[in-house]
């Protein structure tokens, strides 16, 4: 199912259209709701206790290990957050960049305050059934936007979307979901600063301690990385 999952993002992104796009939203709507149904959440009790012992023993805020930038988290493959628990079957490390592109943005939107922890994100995810296949294909970016909405902010999410730069800087916050080739599918958050005409990126790379900065997210998208470009999936944008 996860490989039938990859396979129908590529063939959709073959033909970036209006009616692919809506497409995309069926198929990611279609696989919400099939994971909440198929997938237990008996556990998720006992998995946050065992994530809040995690990020507790990381509570810092200048700790390099977990919060790093001012308190952002990147490097979703450092330890602690590559050990957090994701549904029965993800973990931080490979599927945890949903979680913490939430964390991200509601870190920036709350004025750089911890409103709460990457361990209860997690857990409020995992009770809507938000992790594609238990957790082991990532998160559904339709469950995204409810926890943003049930948490209070006013989010919107595009399918295959284009213009990111004025969109971006239209919205102040939001989260990238890109498709880089092969297997690999990734969130970013992504947040415009105005007044330096850049735009910075949060937990792009795996083992990253710190943002990427851009001056067109349009062009980073397009370079890509060893030529292969990345493909926008969704735009989640939050006012700030």
């Amino acid at each position: 199912m996860r490989n039938a999952l990859r396979q129908a993002i590529d063939a959709a992104l073959s033909n970036a259209s209006d009616a692919t796009g809506r497409n995309l939203m069926r198929g990611f709507q279609t696989v919400h709701r099939a994971s909440k149904l198929l997938f237990s959440r008996s556990n998720s009790g006992q998995r946050l206790e065992r994530n809040n012992v995690r990020c507790s023993q990381n509570n810092n805020i200048a700790d390099i290990k977990f919060i790093m930038d001012r308190g952002f988290i990147h490097g979703q493959r450092l330890a602690p957050q590559c050990e957090l628990e994701m549904g029965d079957t993800g973990n931080g490390g490979d599927n945890g960049c949903g979680p913490i592109a939430l964390y991200n943005a509601l870190y920036q939107l709350n004025g750089q305050t911890n409103p709460v922890s990457p361990s209860d994100i997690i857990y409020e995810l995992e009770r809507e059934g938000a992790f594609n296949l238990g957790g082991l294909a990532g998160t559904n970016p339709e469950a995204m936007v409810t926890y943003l909405r049930d948490n209070g902010k006013q989010a919107d999410i595009s399918y295959l979307p284009r213009n990111l730069d004025a969109a971006i800087s239209a919205a102040g916050v939001t989260i990238l979901l890109y498709h880089g080739g092969g297997m690999y599918i990734h969130y970013v958050m992504i947040r415009h600063v105005p007044e330096e005409k850049v735009f910075l990126i949060y937990n792009r790379g795996s083992r990253d301690q710190n943002h990427i900065s851009t001056t067109s997210v349009d062009q980073w998208a397009s370079d890509g990385i060893d030529g292969t470009p990345y493909r926008p999936l969704a735009l989640i944008t939050i006012p700030s």
